[in-house]
């Protein structure tokens, strides 16, 4: 399949190659247009071949390059034989599904990866499309969590369960997940008729917390697991009624002491 390279008639009228020397421009127009080009505008090419396609000697090709990479139009690596066309992507880009698809093939092919990150800002094109589906993929899912929340809000022990997740500082929207495990939760407790006695126990465990300054526990933590029926949660880790009634003992008799020495007098 024969290959094209287009050169605008804009290229005459450009500031820089007015300014090129004759030698200059011829040397440009070959690196735009020789044989080994590519969509991506990286391609492998030797001092050899340039000099052989050219006419011009390994010294005089060396020195053409040294100058077009100090004028930053050019980036050669020794050590693959890679050029990279640094002003390429932003003149020969395009949205086409197939030029798009070359572009990466190509690409994956560049022995100096560093070449790669030069032009396009990351590895390959398909990291940047990658992404794109990722973020569509999180959006995705963001929608899809808008019709369990309807059907959580639908369970018998929604507002049990939201009592305890606000605790922990959950919305619905944004944890339907950790809502709907705690429905599940409150529906293990109700077959153990425990409900009652979890609502006791939950009031004096915020008590208990909020008094001690102790750290409360992680949400799942707190209600445990589900394959042990959440009888290793930390809810039933202690009794909170005892630990809260000790508390409040020892604050009355912290205080009673303090209200002693308060109004000891000296004889």
């Amino acid at each position: 399949m024969a290959k094209y390279r287009q050169l605008q008639t804009k290229f005459w009228s450009d500031p820089f190659i007015e300014g090129l020397t004759p030698e200059q421009k011829y040397f440009y127009m070959y690196l735009l247009t020789n044989p080994a080009t590519t969509q991506c505008g990286i391609y492998e090419i030797t001092i050899k071949t340039m000099s052989f396609q050219t006419g011009y000697n390994n010294d005089t090709v060396e020195k053409l390059l040294d100058f077009f990479e100090r004028k930053k139009k050019v980036k050669y690596s020794k050590n693959s034989s890679e050029l990279f066309l640094m002003n390429f992507k932003k003149h020969n880009w395009t949205t086409s599904p197939k030029v798009i698809a070359c572009i990466e093939r190509e690409l994956s092919q560049v022995k100096d990866r560093t070449l790669v990150t030069d032009v396009y800002g990351m590895d390959t094109i398909s990291q940047e499309k990658e992404k794109e589906k990722k973020e569509e993929k999180e959006k995705q899912k963001m929608n899809e969590g808008v019709i369990p929340i309807l059907e959580i809000k639908k369970s018998t022990f929604f507002n049990q369960a939201k009592n305890v997740c606000e605790f922990f500082g959950l919305q619905t929207e944004l944890h339907p997940e950790k809502y709907n495990l705690c429905c599940d939760f409150f529906e293990q407790l109700n077959k153990q008729e425990k409900l009652e006695y979890f609502d006791d126990l939950f009031s004096a465990y915020k008590k208990y917390k909020s008094h001690s300054g102790e750290k409360i526990h992680g949400f799942h933590s707190f209600l445990g697991s589900k394959s042990k029926g959440f009888i290793d949660g930390g809810w039933n880790s202690n009794n909170w009624f005892k630990k809260l009634s000790n508390l409040k003992s020892k604050e009355r008799s912290e205080y009673k002491i303090t209200e002693e020495i308060t109004n000891f007098k000296f004889k």
